[in-house]
């Protein structure tokens, strides 16, 4: 029996990211810490560098906890800065730094002592000015979408709260959720159309992936996900396959749209209603994230409806659908 390779500390790594778009934000971020913050500690290629982290850490876990201390004392430093300091860092991306090398460790069952790390972040204090949409927002977008595909974009990102990762969607991930007297089901007969209601839609994120996640939307967002549908067969001359991508380049082939095409059609609706400007002097950011805008317009929907749950379970079903659980 041919014995299997055993896997490299960055191909775990790689393998525990959860979709493309996270696989390259976590790589760009671990690159500038392995290779320039941590320049003088390790020493060879990217990979080389992230292999040489975790096998240091294996063999003295203390050193790994200090390395990450003093990685926290230095983005500390930074936070302290003036705000119009070019070294200056909001406290609130912090975190950002620690979740791609988190992910190597944890891949790579490194026992690292998290609680203390993160007591050392710097306190927020609500300092982040950054917040969701407004619904009279949102409704200012879809006055100025440009076509089926923008106006799907919206309701679909507002109405189910998923990062921009999750929009590389094929057509088989959406299926219709059907209410026939009070029986809800995903299936109905071709007699029981004209009875059946069209509630919400069921769409699943990252599907062909171990950390798929369902995800909701609404019958307003289903709708309009059936109209770009019907530009969608327009442009390539045919009906969609069940494994083909739904949001796809223009053209006439079914290419799939990458989530930063996406991030870009909404900074170009967001310019033409007039909701993001171009930034003041001295103002390195947007009070709104282009996408995670949607998803805390969603997550404090969420919290804001009232439910006939108890509290811990509203909650728990909220962070099922936001991809927070492993179930």
């Amino acid at each position: 029996m041919q014995q299997q390779r055993e896997e490299l500390p960055i191909e775990l790594f790689y393998a525990g990211c959860k979709s493309p778009e996270t696989k390259k934000k976590y790589t760009r971020t671990l690159q500038k810490i392995l290779c320039d913050v941590l320049e003088d500690v390790l020493e060879g290629t990217f990979e080389q560098r992230a292999n040489q982290l975790v096998s240091h850490s294996q063999e003295n876990p203390k050193w790994i906890q200090g390395i990450l201390l003093q990685l926290s004392e230095k983005l500390r430093q930074r936070t302290e800065l003036s705000s119009d300091h070019a070294d200056y860092l909001n406290p609130t991306s912090v975190n950002n730094y620690f979740k791609p090398l988190r992910k190597l460790l944890d891949m790579n069952d490194i026992p690292v002592s998290w609680k203390r790390i993160y007591s050392t972040f710097p306190e927020l204090n609500n300092m982040s000015d950054s917040r969701g949409y407004t619904l009279q927002e949102i409704q200012k977008m879809l006055q100025h979408a440009n076509g089926a595909i923008d106006r799907a974009i919206i309701l679909i990102a507002s109405s189910s709260g998923i990062r921009v990762g999750g929009f590389e969607l094929k057509w088989k991930d959406v299926v219709p959720v059907y209410k026939i007297d009070d029986k809800i089901t995903f299936d109905i007969t071709e007699s029981q159309e004209k009875q059946a209601e069209i509630i919400c839609a069921m769409i699943a994120i990252y599907n062909d992936s171990n950390q798929k996640y369902p995800a909701l939307i609404t019958p307003e967002a289903y709708d309009a996900l059936l109209n770009y549908k019907m530009e969608w067969i327009k442009e390539v001359g045919r009906e969609p396959k069940p494994d083909e991508p739904i949001f796809k380049r223009e053209g006439i082939m079914p290419i799939p749209a990458k989530p930063t095409a996406i991030k870009q059609r909404m900074e170009r609706i967001l310019g033409r209603s007039g909701i993001r400007t171009p930034l003041v002097k001295g103002k390195r950011r947007h009070d709104v994230p282009v996408m995670n805008g949607f998803r805390r317009f969603w997550n404090k929907t969420c919290n804001e409806t009232t439910s006939k749950d108890s509290t811990l379970a509203s909650l728990i079903k909220k962070e099922y659908l936001m991809g927070h659980l492993d179930w």
